[in-house]
């Protein structure tokens, strides 16, 4: 979307900073959404794209069902708790620790923040 327009894209960035104010770039931005979205009306949307890059995310990793039944939800909210998991997938904490762990050893998901007020990360 931009990548054509790339010119454009750093001029309203160079007008919105020589102005003190965004609304140069936002209504670039908001002028390629529309266009985009011009050009793609009455193609059918992939709904399910989140969970496809759930699927996909970790294919090189040989992951286990559970495991990638974890990033599809992780994808949907990257602040779910181990508890919240395990009621999701309907398995114990324990479970959703081990699966958690094996994850992180296999380098597809880190923490970035406090248990509290943290979120996950898929490393891709």
């Amino acid at each position: 979307m931009v990548y054509s327009n790339q010119q454009a894209y750093y001029d309203a960035i160079s007008q919105s900073t020589c102005k003190g104010e965004c609304s140069p770039f936002i209504e670039f931005m908001l002028g390629e959404i529309l266009k985009t979205l011009k050009t793609h009306q009455g193609n059918e949307i992939d709904v399910n794209v989140g969970r496809n890059v759930g699927r996909n995310v970790g294919r090189n990793y040989d992951l286990t069902e559970s495991e990638h039944q974890v990033l599809e939800l992780i994808i949907e909210n990257n602040r779910l708790t181990i508890k919240e998991v395990a009621l999701l997938l309907s398995i114990s904490q324990r479970q959703v620790e081990r699966l958690f762990a094996s994850l992180k050893s296999k380098g597809v998901l880190s923490r970035q923040g406090s248990t509290k007020n943290g979120f996950w990360i898929i490393n891709k």
